[in-house]
């Protein structure tokens, strides 16, 4: 959940009175502003005593420069200039643009600024972050662009999430935070006992001590044991809103023991029925069909929903092919900058209708070249693992469905494959694991016990017994009682869907063969005609 922008607040100067009388020195103020042409909205005392003024809107002149010209002419006094100021982010910028020159150009541009951070990713594009005053920093980014040495670059406003200071988790504030209360912790090491301002220690994520166990091991083993991790296992697939296809991905995967389901272009009636959580547009989601793991949304777009789950951030993805380029330009564009606003470890999937030798068989084209860009722009890499074919009907065939993480993220990623499972879709599934600390379950799930089963004397005989003084002996004695006198439920076993069976798999289980079998015959029919050809070629000759 992103912040809703606050009324901006006027720029003001803030005159210290000390140990003097506030008259005195509201009169030497006065005296000194007579020598100039500056003009106040407001006057007012402080809590502390001292003096507020609060520049006017209309003047030209910014709080800074007036602090300076009543510096000269009431040399006694101490003043404080306040401003309400908001960052801007400057991105794509060139490997030749040096910092003097991107002052050179904000000169020309704002009156007041401060560059607080200007860095190069590996592929030579530098970002800088700039501390502006709200108003200028809003004509600033009024284009979206702006001109830096021979190019055009993006410049946005800089959104603040919202913080919860409890467990210092971003989404929420600390009214209700179910997290854990991470309050006393140093926000510096992540330990107790000290405040950062004092902290000696390495820098360490607080949300992170929880995996200092985790980092201390091989990576995705536990110590000694050879054994893995708690793995995550998503699986990405485009429905191309088809019922059929919505039933078969229950079998899938329930046959794969998926965890989280990624989906491109759901029905929208059947998404609207199974309560699932979409994007603006109702093209794409994120589906948990494990129990254990809750799903938040941090955010959605045209095209694109973000979920978070034990630290990690999902992306669901779909941009229509139908779509000019310009509109995907834009769609593609608000994405990336969701996900540079998110912290992390992020995963993208989704189906693009992009192509690009890094992950199809297809020339690159306008869309995947801006991708790629736009990667390189967010330190962002793609995980898919060779230019297997996602999509397929009839002798078409393409790789629209692309998967993204960060490097972070990247070497948790394992065993990432297009299945040939059929999904009554034109799209094929896509499966991979995550490697991760164990899930926590939301909340623990007791079956109860088989009511039509209870025999009344066992139960109430047991009561009789025992000595009952505190509510906890009373639910201890309850329950002790109900299990002596009836039988526990059961989990209940259904199909996935109603229609599915043994003969429907193993016909499945055929078709698949069939079409592996049809496959290997073609393409040993190509090489033998391509034989042939090179024999008659060679006669020729």
């Amino acid at each position: 959940m992103e912040r809703k922008p606050s009324k901006a607040r006027p720029e003001a100067l803030l005159v210290e009175v000390k140990e003097r009388d506030y008259a005195s020195v509201l009169k030497e103020v006065k005296a000194g502003l007579g020598k100039t042409e500056v003009l106040f909205s407001k006057v007012r005392k402080t809590r502390k005593g001292d003096i507020l003024l609060e520049i006017d809107k209309g003047q030209d002149k910014g709080v800074l420069q007036v602090k300076e010209r009543m510096g000269g002419l009431c040399p006694t006094l101490t003043m404080r200039a306040l401003k309400e100021t908001t960052d801007v982010i400057i991105k794509e910028m060139d490997i030749t643009v040096e910092r003097e020159e991107l002052e050179e150009t904000l000169k020309q541009k704002v009156r007041e600024s401060r560059i607080k951070r200007f860095w190069e990713n590996r592929y030579g594009v530098k970002t800088a972050i700039i501390e502006l005053p709200r108003e200028e920093a809003e004509k600033l980014t009024q284009d979206n662009k702006i001109t830096i040495g021979w190019m055009r670059v993006p410049v946005s406003l800089v959104v603040q999430k919202q913080r919860c200071y409890r467990c210092l988790e971003y989404g929420h504030i600390s009214k209700g935070c179910p997290g854990q209360d991470r309050s006393d912790k140093c926000y510096n090491c992540g330990t107790v006992g000290h405040k950062a301002k004092d902290c000696l220690n390495e820098t360490s994520c607080a949300i992170s001590s929880a995996r200092e166990a985790y980092t201390a091991k091989k990576r995705g083993t536990n110590a000694g044991s050879g054994v893995p991790d708690s793995v995550l296992k998503v699986l990405q697939i485009n429905l191309d809103r088809t019922r059929s296809a919505h039933d078969l991905l229950a079998v899938t995967a329930n046959d794969h023991n998926i965890d989280i389901v990624i989906i491109a272009e759901p029905n929208k009636k059947i998404a609207e029925a199974r309560e699932w959580q979409t994007d603006l547009r109702g093209d794409a989601s994120v589906v948990s069909l494990n129990k254990e793991i809750c799903l938040n949304v941090v955010t959605r777009g045209n095209g694109f929903i973000a979920v978070k789950l034990q630290g990690l951030t999902v992306y669901s993805c779909y941009f229509s092919p139908n779509y000019a380029f310009e509109e995907f330009e834009k769609d593609i564009g608000e994405l990336f900058v969701s996900i540079e606003s998110q912290r992390g470890d992020i995963l993208v999937a989704g189906d693009f209708n992009a192509a690009s030798h890094v992950w199809s068989k297809k020339s690159e084209d306008a869309r995947g070249r801006l991708i790629m860009e736009l990667l390189a722009s967010a330190d962002m890499i793609i995980a898919n693992e060779g230019v297997a074919p996602t999509f397929r009907r009839g002798a078409k065939k393409s790789t629209p469905d692309i998967t993204i993480v960060n490097p972070s993220l990247r070497q948790r990623v394992s065993q990432w494959q297009v299945l040939d499972d059929d999904s009554l879709s034109g799209h094929l599934y896509i499966k991979f694991h995550i490697l991760q600390m164990e899930i926590k379950p939301v909340s623990s799930f007791s079956p109860g016990w088989r009511l039509d089963k209870m025999d009344r004397n066992v139960l109430e005989s047991f009561l009789k017994e025992e000595n009952i003084s505190t509510p906890l002996e009373l639910i201890d004695s309850t329950t002790k009682a109900c299990e002596k006198a009836m039988p526990k439920k059961g989990i209940r076993k259904k199909a996935p869907v109603y229609w599915w069976n043994e003969q429907i798999r193993e016909k499945r289980d055929f078709c698949t063969k069939c079409r592996r079998k049809y496959t290997r015959q073609r393409r040993k029919k190509y090489i033998n005609i391509s034989k042939d050809n090179r024999c008659v070629t060679n006669n020729v000759t």
